[in-house]
């Protein structure tokens, strides 16, 4: 197998866009953006504004650099509004060698124009997170506070505990005849 240098993907990146965004000989600008952490509000940021100063700049096609372990949900669906609404092809490239498209970093990967990955890297795990409780605490039972100090599952299925520990049965089943 053969092992090419990050310049050599790049390159061949390049290549694979000139042929896919101007098909005529004419010379191809493609603006580059790295984004190397967690997804959130600055990262969403920084990629609206890599979009639309490609756009501004007449570029032919925005190059993502992507290592992300993945993060919000909210700045992911800024990001992933930036991408589909791009006026020009954006593509993602999970580089370098090591680097992860984790979590949100799955659905930007998804979401892109082309998608391509240097060798030895991980896309994965689609679960974006949001910030505060996702589920609230569950209203507090009603009743006569008896049981109040039970375990949870204990409460929802009506068990009557008085607070001590459970006594261990001394009655075993046992496949043996007396």
């Amino acid at each position: 197998m053969i092992h090419l240098s990050q310049r050599v993907h790049r390159f061949l990146l390049a290549v694979a866009v000139a042929v896919l965004v101007a098909p005529a000989a004419n010379a191809v600008t493609v603006h580059v953006a790295r984004i190397d952490g967690s997804i959130n509000p600055a990262s969403a940021d920084y990629l609206i504004a890599a979009i639309g100063r490609a756009e501004a700049e007449g570029g032919d096609a925005l190059l993502v650099e992507l290592d992300t372990p993945g993060g919000l949900v909210s700045s992911m669906k800024d990001m992933l509004d930036a991408v589909l609404n791009a006026d020009l092809p954006v593509i993602v490239y999970v580089a370098p060698r090591g680097a992860w498209a984790g979590s949100a970093g799955v659905f930007i990967t998804m979401s892109a124009h082309v998608a391509a990955m240097a060798p030895g890297t991980t896309i994965g795990a689609a679960h974006p997170v949001g910030i505060g409780p996702a589920n609230p605490a569950p209203p507090a039972p009603e009743g006569d506070g008896e049981n109040e100090s039970a375990p949870p599952a204990a409460r929802d299925y009506g068990m009557e505990t008085s607070g001590r520990a459970p006594s261990r049965s001394r009655t075993r089943a046992s496949s043996r005849s007396r």
